[in-house]
């Protein structure tokens, strides 16, 4: 799970996951957001689940557009985007209980 939050200088309405601009490189995800509390509010948080596709590559979230849809009063653009890394956990070894083990 990846989370983002975004903090506005005024309680807005409105914010969608579509206003954080993610675009997560082939993963197959679930997003929702929230405000941090009550319908109106200054922070607002964006959870992304990967729920399929769990192959390595970047996360990018780019920064928040001018008059994003939706946003209540109109925002004006985030200062900036950035990158994750993702890297789904990977098996380095197995064994079972009847004394065979290997290396991957």
């Amino acid at each position: 799970t990846i989370t983002i939050t975004a903090t506005f200088d005024q309680a807005v309405t409105g914010v969608t996951p579509a206003a954080f601009n993610g675009v997560y490189g082939g993963l197959a995800v679930t997003e929702s957001v929230s405000p941090a509390s009550g319908a109106s509010a200054t922070v607002w948080v964006l959870t992304v689940t990967v729920t399929g596709n769990r192959a390595a590559g970047n996360v990018v979230f780019g920064a928040m557009n001018e008059a994003t849809a939706g946003v209540s009063p109109v925002n004006e653009a985030g200062a900036g985007g950035f990158t994750i890394a993702y890297a789904p956990p990977s098996i380095v070894s197995y064994s079972s209980t009847l004394g065979a083990a290997n290396a991957v």
